[in-house]
């Protein structure tokens, strides 16, 4: 925690405590000269990044999806932390932060094995497998957890996997294929 203790020019002092790590610079302005106490809302860093179009995997191979998101109201960054470049969650506040993604993999008719991970840095830190039924539908999967970040270097992306024997196609729009995160509180 950092404190800031303030004396007015009539002596009278304002002391505003902060947590350890402050995103952005923030101005607060109390409302009226006789208040004693004042509750400020700060709101966390949040963010959805979706396909614009669909993807191909190639058989058994990880493949970073390209959430380059779309112009519907579906996507949103509060902070600017996704990049649509390189697909990376890169957060400059460091703390927990909950992360969430989901793919819609195509028609499927074999007894297949599909995949989605989240990894940080480079190297997985999260991971989910499910097999089709043969059903010949879509397959979809999702994952979530919670990821630490240190606000300056660490990174988050979303890879696909498939072994179908062939290529397999990762739908776009907000209800089938995305990368979420909301940031949960400072690490400890």
């Amino acid at each position: 925690m950092s404190e800031l203790n303030l004396t007015h020019s009539n002596g009278n002092k304002v002391k505003l405590i902060t947590p350890d790590t402050l995103g952005a610079d923030k101005t607060f302005k109390l409302p009226d000269a006789d208040v004693t106490t004042a509750t400020f809302q700060i709101v966390p860093p949040v963010f959805r990044a979706i396909r614009s179009d669909y993807q191909v995997l190639s058989n058994n191979t990880d493949t970073v999806i390209e959430f380059d998101n779309d112009s519907s109201s579906a996507s949103f960054d509060s902070n600017g932390f996704f990049n649509t470049s390189n697909y990376r969650f890169t957060p400059t506040i460091a703390g927990y932060y909950q992360l969430t993604a989901q793919l819609e993999f195509s028609l499927n008719s074999g007894n297949n094995l599909f995949g989605l991970m989240i990894f940080k840095n480079g190297s997985e830190y999260l991971r989910i497998r499910r097999w089709n039924d043969g059903s010949n539908s879509n397959v979809n999967i999702n994952i979530t957890g919670i990821v630490p970040f240190n606000g300056s270097s660490d990174y988050a992306q979303v890879y696909g996997w498939q072994n179908s024997g062939g290529n397999i196609t990762v739908f776009q729009g907000s209800g089938r294929s995305y990368f979420e995160g909301l940031y949960l509180r400072p690490l400890i």
